[in-house]
């Protein structure tokens, strides 16, 4: 496993577009054979099984590196995860694996933190939000982030244990600080039509698609 700083991230992508997956119901409406060429694709969690692309975020579910362990799961890009002490004692350090591992901030909220400082992160899309930003895209298409009461997910088995009213209300909550600090930084577009976050602009996916 190859572990890279932070640093390395920021403003790497300055000016760019990209497309952040998250994991809603609406991650279905994407046809990723339709992409702009120029669009660079941000996946989290279990989105590998859709499209493998230069970027990945775990934000710290041991299971997804068991599944790149097992084979299931080659990434060829970059995977971008909070400091994980369990990592260290894994099978995957022996593999040909790119990594930027962020420190968490443990016990500070701040909903908005550069990478190379931590991460305080309270769940995957809000640190893939932080990511995207910090590599400076002037574009984010959110794709994914329905955040509806009882929206459900994209990949059932990942929430078979949550009470989503709650969460996902807990969640908007959160974006919502974000969408302040963005504020003047990265167009940040919700793309997924029913979504229940209303922080940010509304766009068509139809927009992030080739002719």
């Amino acid at each position: 496993m190859q572990i890279l700083d932070p640093l390395m991230l920021k403003d790497l992508r300055r000016g760019e577009t990209c497309l952040l997956l998250g994991n809603g119901p609406s991650l279905e409406l994407v046809d990723f054979d339709r992409l702009k060429p120029n669009v660079v694709v941000i996946g989290m969690h279990r989105t590998w099984r859709l499209v493998n692309p230069p970027f990945h975020v775990i934000l710290r579910k041991s299971c997804y590196w068991g599944e790149i362990e097992d084979g299931a799961w080659r990434p060829e890009g970059i995977v971008i995860t909070r400091t994980e002490q369990q990592l260290d004692k894994r099978p995957i350090r022996k593999m040909d694996v790119k990594v930027v591992r962020v420190r968490p901030l443990r016990g500070r909220k701040q909903p908005l933190s550069p990478l190379h400082v931590g991460s305080s992160a309270q769940f995957c899309g809000q640190f893939a939000l932080e990511a995207a930003a910090y590599m400076g895209f002037y574009t984010i298409g959110v794709i994914g982030y329905d955040m509806g009461n009882g929206s459900g997910h994209a990949f059932p088995e990942e929430g078979e244990h949550i009470s989503w009213d709650s969460t996902r209300q807990r969640q908007r909550s959160i974006m919502e600080q974000m969408a302040e600090r963005l504020a003047g930084g990265p167009k940040v577009l919700n793309l997924a039509p029913d979504s229940a976050l209303t922080c940010f602009e509304r766009g068509e996916l139809e927009g992030f698609y080739a002719q």
